[in-house]
């Protein structure tokens, strides 16, 4: 079968899930887990907790440069890049098989956050939902799944983004027409920083970075683009 690599970038201690690594460690010869980390301290006890199981590479600091970090060190034909603190659906082979069959593009997974009770949580899972279907503006957390090929055509993620790098790569899909594609599964995100940090102003937060980003961050994919259309001349 097609082997597919799950990357994660790995914060300062901020390990993954238990049941998030058991569930993508139950296909062994099916999936190759890369676990990009940022201090040796962390690679010596991931790979102590995880053994030949996983990979885990040590890279600087940064969202973009540990996730393209990931892709150098992974072995699959597709890579599928989620947070560590995903929790990933039970269907998920299944569904990601499927898409494996598919047109190239890049695919996301629906989202859901672990405050299911939570009436403003729903209200922020809805934004989601019409943010990716109406605007095709998924983020990173909701777990892009996309060809290598796909990816290296596109640059891979920017490294010189202090956030965001998630939504410019997906600005530079769309401006280079590769389509964004909704999968049929959700993938749980937490909701703490909600928690922590208070709704109203974590919401009004993001929808602020949304705005501005799409508008900076389109910008320098067309940038892109003007400059990948010259190269391949």
């Amino acid at each position: 079968m097609t082997q597919i690599s799950v990357i994660i970038p790995v914060g300062n201690k901020d390990y993954p899930a238990e049941t998030l690594m058991e569930m993508l460690l139950s296909h062994p010869s099916q999936y190759d887990v890369v676990l990009s980390v940022q201090s040796e301290a962390d690679a010596g006890y991931l790979r102590e907790r995880y053994g030949e199981r996983t990979q885990v590479v040590v890279s600087s600091p940064g969202r973009g440069v540990q996730l393209n970090a990931g892709v150098k060190e992974a072995r699959g034909d597709f890579l599928w890049f989620l947070h560590a603190d995903s929790v990933v659906p039970k269907d998920y082979d299944l569904v990601l098989r499927e898409a494996t069959g598919s047109r190239a593009g890049l695919y996301y997974f629906q989202l859901r956050f672990d405050s299911q009770s939570s009436l403003l949580m729903l209200i922020n899972q809805i934004g989601a939902y019409l943010r990716s279907r109406l605007l095709s503006l998924p983020f990173g957390d909701q777990g892009f799944f996309i060809r290598r090929e796909s990816f290296l055509q596109l640059g891979g993620f920017s490294e010189d983004l202090n956030r965001g790098e998630d939504h410019e790569f997906v600005w530079k899909a769309k401006i280079a027409k590769v389509p964004i594609v909704s999968l049929s599964s959700y993938i749980i995100t937490s909701s703490r920083r909600y928690r922590s940090e208070g709704w109203l102003s974590t919401t009004s937060r993001h929808l602020y970075l949304t705005v501005v980003q799409a508008w900076r961050y389109s910008i320098r994919a067309r940038k892109w683009a003007a400059t990948f259309h010259q190269d391949k001349l």
